[in-house]
């Protein structure tokens, strides 16, 4: 039920109506801190006996911004967005470290008033890789990578974001994003510098 919901919202933003004129390039690039959410989690800090770390991530990707027609503040956002999602958590001798690689597409919907905006909308993520640390009752280290089979590589979740763009177009903002995939949920915290080509020096929504 909630993968027919976000589907259709996803369906719903997509067929928006855009305008053809107007639209502009942006990339962003920075940072974030993921943590793994849900059952997953509770049940790793009932067997290691300790809270779950969240861990630091690459973030960055490029944008496309729409305008939607009849309106100065709206514009249709779609992304194309390298994320890292993962967590650690120890108890010695015990530890375990996870990181995923994901490609992420978010469909965001774009409000802006004087420089400041706001965005929100879902996304659909394509698992890359993954990397785990591992270290067991003995002290043993040892490195592995997961492989997905095809029915797990998507994930679906859901963004929200503020922040602030000057007309000239260099922007700065803040996301968070909820996603399920694999067999873990996780949230990202991430925060971006960015650059909107096309901008005008005027421009201020």
């Amino acid at each position: 039920m909630r993968t027919i919901l976000l589907l259709s919202v996803c369906t719903s933003i997509w067929s928006l109506p855009v305008a053809a004129q107007g639209v502009k390039l942006g990339l962003k690039v920075g940072g974030s801190r993921s943590q793994v959410l849900g059952n997953r989690r509770q049940n790793l800090e009932s067997a290691y006996q300790t809270k779950a770390q969240s861990i630091a991530g690459f973030y960055g990707g490029v944008n496309l911004s729409m305008p939607i027609r009849r309106s100065t503040h709206f514009a249709f956002q779609p992304e194309l967005v390298y994320l890292q999602r993962g967590f650690s958590i120890e108890n010695k001798p015990k530890r375990l470290r996870e990181r995923d690689q994901y490609l992420e597409l978010p469909l965001l919907v774009r409000f802006s008033q004087q420089g400041f905006f706001a965005e929100v909308g879902p996304q659909v993520g394509y698992f890359l890789a993954n990397r785990t640390n591992e270290t067991n009752f003995n002290g043993q280290d040892r490195a592995y990578s997961v492989e997905e089979h095809s029915e797990f590589k998507f994930s679906l979740g859901a963004t929200a974001g503020l922040g602030y763009a000057w007309g000239s177009g260099p922007q700065v903002g803040v996301r968070y994003t909820v996603s399920s995939g694999r067999y873990t949920s996780s949230g990202v915290l991430a925060g971006y510098v960015g650059y909107t080509f096309g901008s005008s020096r005027s421009q201020k929504g």
